[in-house]
């Protein structure tokens, strides 16, 4: 029966890389840190414009891997792809190892977990963007099902190994050290080798870039209205996260050894609502809390089982209800929510999600490496660019550049937002400091030419259109590339 479990996890891991394998245009985001990994390479060091210590990135440990492919001879979309592919498949592994952990008796609930994360959308979306969430989701789902089992050493590794993916490993840590400190004394040691861990990483901080927090930090906390954050846990709900809750809960209730787990479902439910989630569709910073709730609803299943009730009907009925769920999706749920205009979906059904995202990811890459290419290519030469999405532009142009946005530049980062009447606020883009950008004096800034009737957009774009220096000292250029091209005659 064991090997039979084994087979059928395995298949789960081949299903994955069999959709997963080809290579496709990532999120923009992705080449911030490509930018960064290469530089480390190249000479400049871990920053993202030659000369300026700036931490505008959220994922070192990622960033430090994509580093090596780039070192090895690497294309970093490659790396990229590939570390994503390792990481769900571990992903994948993980969420049984825990899954079976929670059974007294294993069975199949702990089989069907895996394939639950499999059917989500989220998952499935994100696993190979070109971000951290892949890395981080596994490195989550291995600490707790180390936790589970007493595994001290591989609990506090795997802590640390997420706290250097994103900054929320701290409440992995949280989580996992926290029902172990009280009368278990030997825990207490890798709580302590975890605070070194954690003391280390402040001093790089501290010593490299000047600050204790990445300054992505100061870039998309605050100034986010509270309904945008619930929209984000909605939307998770929404594309099958709602139909885990009955088993989950039913764990939480007559099973302790899941608290730790659950614990961290809440726990960054909490914190991503608050934050206002990110502004990209598909709910990335909920993923991890996706293996999480189905290895607890397994437990909860298993609870169930054997007990000839209708709550028994119910729970199980649930838990082989999320897979078609994330699948299928559900008519109407994925438009409902509480008014973010930014990224309605049209659907959730797993298929035409990941198609949508993909294809939209293709169409942006495409637009930005061209516009890239073009402002290398400017005379004069541009020795100053001013831009919003500073990812693909900046990776492939290599010019020395301005985040409008404060992604990268604390200065901006810092400030509060300028135009806000009128504007859409998201996290990451809420930010700006017109008089700051035109200080600088850039050759070029990517953006518009005016605003579109109708529609809405950040509060840093507004600022530029409205600041008084951009019909002072800029001119349109039609293009390619578009944009506003400061005036040979300007000061």
């Amino acid at each position: 029966m064991r090997a039979s479990h084994g087979a059928l996890v395995l298949l789960a891991i081949v299903v994955f890389l069999h959709e997963s394998w080809h290579p496709h245009a990532q999120l923009d985001d992705a080449y911030i840190s490509y930018r960064y990994a290469r530089n480390l390479v190249e000479g400049p060091g871990l920053v993202y414009n030659p000369g300026e210590h700036v931490e505008g990135f959220s994922n070192l440990l990622w960033t430090l891997l994509v580093a090596v492919g780039l070192a090895l001879g690497w294309a970093a979309d490659l790396v990229g792809h590939a570390l994503g592919l390792a990481s769900g498949a571990a992903a994948l592994a993980a969420t049984w190892l825990l899954a079976r952990g929670f059974q007294a008796v294993p069975g199949w609930p702990a089989v069907f977990a895996p394939w639950v994360v499999l059917a989500s959308v989220p998952f499935t979306v994100w696993a190979t963007s070109g971000m951290e969430t892949p890395l981080f989701t596994a490195a989550v789902t291995a600490a707790f099902a180390a936790e589970q089992r007493g595994w001290l050493r591989s609990a506090t590794a795997l802590a640390i190994v997420a706290t250097l993916t994103r900054p929320e490993g701290v409440l992995v840590a949280l989580c996992v050290f926290g029902s172990r400190l009280v009368g278990q004394r030997r825990w207490k040691s890798g709580a302590l080798a975890y605070g070194g861990a954690l003391l280390a990483l402040s001093a790089f901080r501290l010593w490299y870039y000047g600050a204790l927090l990445p300054n992505t930090f100061h870039a998309k906390v605050g100034g986010i209205p509270f309904s945008r954050g619930i929209d984000y846990l909605w939307q998770f709900m929404a594309a099958g996260g709602l139909a885990l809750l009955p088993p989950a809960v039913v764990a939480v209730r007559g099973a302790p050894e899941t608290w730790p787990a659950a614990a961290y479902v809440a726990l960054t439910a909490v914190y991503v609502s608050a934050i206002g989630g990110d502004p990209f569709p598909h709910a990335r910073f909920l993923v991890p809390a996706v293996p999480l709730l189905a290895a607890v609803g397994a437990r909860g299943v298993g609870l169930t089982l054997g007990t000839p009730s209708s709550r028994r009907a119910l729970v199980v009925a649930a838990f082989l209800a999320a897979p078609v769920w994330f699948v299928v999706g559900v008519p109407g749920m994925a438009t409902f929510g509480f008014g973010d205009p930014w990224h309605p979906l049209r659907t959730n059904r797993r298929g035409v999600a990941v198609r949508e995202f993909v294809q939209a990811n293709a169409f942006v890459q495409g637009l930005t490496e061209r516009t890239a290419t073009l402002l290398r290519q400017q005379t004069p030469p541009i020795r100053l660019l001013a831009a919003g999405g500073i990812g693909v532009i900046g990776y492939y142009s290599r010019l020395p550049l301005i985040d409008y946005f404060g992604l990268v530049d604390p200065t901006v980062a810092t400030s509060a937002a300028e135009a806000t009447e009128g504007a859409l606020l998201l996290p990451g883009h809420q930010r700006s400091n017109a008089d700051y950008v035109f200080s600088r004096r850039p050759d070029f800034i990517v953006i518009g030419r005016a605003p579109r009737e109708g529609a809405v957009y950040p509060p840093a774009a507004l600022a530029i259109w409205r600041h008084p220096d951009l019909a002072r000292f800029y001119e349109w250029q039609q293009g390619p590339p578009e944009g506003y091209r400061r005036r040979a005659d300007a000061p």
